[in-house]
């Protein structure tokens, strides 16, 4: 457990337990779409009546889970939960227990404790510090990981060349394809739920789809532009395939509410895995050309926070040191402001392209050379090195999976048919596993 003992000024989470976590009380994310919500996208989902919108960070199994974490025990298999928890077993440092160093450590952290919480720690029904929201699933790209729930393109791509197995049954009354009739609906409620609770926010998020194609983010930049919160901490997650005409129109929109000080902070999160011709194979659309252009004008935004997120998968180690090594060029123009820090998210489906399908030690010379370049130099670094070096425990962990690689090549091979790829040229190293 994560000593309680906190640095001069913080407030430790408050609810003691060996295995609470801050995220389960603290965060919601809300798919408005398909009208469903966990707390930290990594776990089950909850479905919600339209008519029960508003209730959305207090839903039945929400509370169940606060309670099972409070008692001790972690929630059942199969919830998400053990995604962190199979990090702790490996000996790493999972999201669970970076929130709870965080909150020990950063002063900061303490605004984030639901308010409930700070009258009584055992409250299950609290109000949410942290909300992110995926209003629809319009995108312009089709990643090769993804699927039609979070993208528009490969609804299109399913249409034509017809559902993969691992798409069928996640889209079902629950999650409609596209919005479901009631979205209208869905989206009041949320805008009322907002009006009453958004001073109690810390951080909200935007995700997609593409939020730069969706009308809602454009909304959101108007609706804390008419309700300030200067303790809000904004971001916008983007693959940042937009025109830099656009994209510079909403950076606009965005420095206005920064500068105004109707925002704590205001930042882009730019979705990117690794570098080179591998990037793009995975992220079907990206042109890292055109990223590229639209990168350089976003770090030059010296009033904008700026970070990237990096999915972990076997197909994205090999090249995520070219990445982080210009990540270290990038920060070297940004010497006058806010460093660009990358976070990241291990791949759990499919399964055949989680990191830990190759023999152990597999990637240890890319893992060698990104722990080598990242940064130590404040808490939030050094929180989220030792998140890498649990990932990369968990990928060590795993045993070598000769069926999950056959599964993979299998997989891709179907994804050059659709695509006319060719991922024996890509990854050639693959080729002789």
């Amino acid at each position: 457990m994560i000593s309680m003992t906190s640095a001069s000024g913080t407030k430790p989470f408050p609810v003691k337990s060996d295995v609470a976590c801050p995220l389960k009380w603290q965060w919601s994310t809300l798919f408005l779409y398909h009208g469903t919500t966990n707390s930290c996208h990594r776990t089950m989902l909850s479905y919600l009546p339209p008519q029960d919108t508003g209730k959305f960070h207090n839903t039945a199994e929400k509370i169940e889970q606060r309670k099972i974490m409070l008692n001790g025990n972690w929630p059942e298999r199969g919830k998400g939960c053990e995604y962190c928890k199979d990090i702790e077993d490996a000996g790493g440092m999972s999201d669970r227990t970076t929130n709870l160093w965080l909150h020990e450590t950063d002063p900061s952290y303490s605004r984030f404790i639901s308010p409930e919480l700070i009258k009584d720690p055992r409250e299950l029904e609290v109000t949410p510090t942290i909300l992110e929201v995926y209003f629809t699933n319009r995108c312009n790209m089709s990643c090769i990981y993804c699927g039609p729930d979070f993208s528009t393109q490969w609804v299109k791509e399913n249409k034509r060349f017809g559902s993969l197995d691992r798409h069928l049954n996640k889209t079902d009354t629950h999650r409609a394809k596209l919005q479901d009739t009631v979205y209208t609906e869905r989206l009041a409620a949320f805008w009322q739920w907002m009006e009453a609770n958004y001073q109690t926010l810390k951080q909200f998020h935007v995700l997609g789809g593409e939020p730069f194609y969706q009308t809602e983010t454009e909304d959101t930049i108007q609706f804390w532009q008419d309700h300030p919160n200067p303790d809000l901490e904004l971001r916008i997650f983007s693959n940042l395939k937009v025109p830099i005409k656009k994209f510079a129109a909403i950076l606009s929109s965005l420095e206005s509410l920064n500068k105004s000080k109707k925002c704590r902070s205001v930042g882009i999160i730019a979705s990117i895995d690794c570098w080179g011709k591998e990037a793009e194979y995975l992220r079907t659309g990206l042109n890292l050309r055109d990223w590229l252009k639209n990168f350089e004008y976003l770090i030059h935004q010296s009033w904008c926070h700026v970070a990237i997120n990096a999915t972990v998968s076997a197909l994205s180690i090999k090249t995520m040191p070219e990445l982080f090594t210009k990540v270290n060029e990038w920060n070297e123009k940004r010497k006058d402001t806010s460093q660009i820090s990358i976070s990241f998210n291990m791949l759990q489906d499919p399964a055949c392209m989680h990191a830990g399908i190759f023999a152990k030690g597999f990637f240890d010379a890319e893992f060698d050379r990104m722990l080598n370049m990242m940064p130590t130099e404040n808490q939030w670094e050094i929180s989220n090195r030792n998140y890498l070096i649990g990932v990369r425990k968990v990928v060590d962990a795993k045993e070598k999976s000769d069926a999950k690689i056959s599964a993979l090549k299998a997989y891709l091979s179907e994804m050059d048919r659709r695509r006319k790829t060719n991922w024996k040229e890509m990854f050639p190293w693959l080729v002789l596993e």
